[in-house]
């Protein structure tokens, strides 16, 4: 019964996870996108199996209580007993962790039960669900026996405990597993679309433009480069993009490279060649500032 318990456990903790935690890490995606194929593989793919199995389960019994089984009358003769200790820690009074040890055990009790198949013979069978403590079924109980006469030894007892009871539990806590993997693929993905659209709305080339007037009076030395290349930069999320801009300092002699903040959108290799302002710190030599704001509307293909 202990594991029926379990598999109830299971569906109702794993609702609750996909309820709470799918969302969370479908967001953790941007920057770790192998989140969307865990949630996939290992979620979804766990779930998958343990539907798999509890529908294995069901169509087997399926089969037993149907044309091509054979009901029988059988008798419970006897008590399979296995003893089940579980040995466990907890804290004493003075606070001192697993200071102290204590153990819990019980009794499972299996039935065994005893039919008569079609050709005469007598057939003896464990059923599969157990009592602890006491018998689920006592010794002596008449039941209904479902057996195939192909194999008379592969019987189950033909009450609802027995059939259908686990397979439709494992059935429950699979398809949540399953569902909320594939559901955590898919918020994966509509994350990934929203934030790239979000970086590309005219909101974003606003607030961009912005932060460009800005940033024009905290770095008060400007003066003209040009782009060189575009760069791709490695890195775990979404594609990031830089622009790698040439021009010489007020006072210098030779070109130096300057290098614009990221962005999440691959721009067109026209870019190459344009002119671009470049912002100075004279008090930090090695603080610059590259605008974004026009770059983005060619990129984006905005007003010029």
């Amino acid at each position: 019964m202990e594991g029926i318990i379990g598999w109830i456990l299971v569906s109702i903790f794993g609702g609750i996870g996909a309820i709470r935690l799918v969302p969370l890490l479908a967001k953790g995606s941007l920057r770790w996108p192998v989140t969307q194929w865990v949630l996939l593989i290992v979620v979804g793919g766990a779930g998958a199996c343990i539907l798999t199995v509890a529908l294995f389960r069901t169509a087997r019994h399926c089969l037993l209580t149907t044309r091509r089984g054979r009901v029988a009358e059988g008798r419970v003769v006897d008590q399979r007993k296995e003893y089940v200790t579980v040995t466990h820690a907890s804290r004493s009074r003075d606070d001192r962790l697993f200071s102290e040890m204590g153990s819990s055990s019980w009794v499972r009790q299996y039935p065994i039960v005893e039919f008569h198949s079609e050709e005469g013979s007598a057939v003896r069978f464990e059923g599969s669900v157990y009592g602890s403590g006491k018998p689920m079924i006592p010794t002596g109980a008449t039941v209904n026996v479902y057996y195939d006469p192909g194999n008379p030894s592969r019987a189950c007892i033909g009450t609802f405990l027995e059939l259908w009871l686990r397979p439709l539990v494992m059935s429950l806590a699979g398809l949540i597993f399953l569902v909320s993997g594939a559901s955590g693929y898919v918020a994966s993905g509509r994350v990934l679309a929203n934030f790239l659209a979000e970086a590309r709305s005219p909101e974003a080339l606003e607030r961009q433009l912005q932060d460009d007037l800005r940033e024009s009076y905290n770095y008060p030395v400007h003066f003209q480069g040009t782009i060189d290349r575009l760069h791709a930069l490695d890195g775990q999320g979404p594609a990031l993009y830089e622009v790698v801009c040439k021009g010489i300092k007020p006072g210098g002699s030779s070109p130096e490279e300057f290098r614009s903040p990221s962005f999440p959108f691959k721009p067109g290799a026209s870019l190459v060649g344009r002119p671009v302002d470049i912002y100075l710190d004279p008090k930090e030599p090695g603080r610059y500032y590259v605008p974004m704001g026009a770059l983005m509307k060619d990129i984006l293909g905005g007003p010029k």
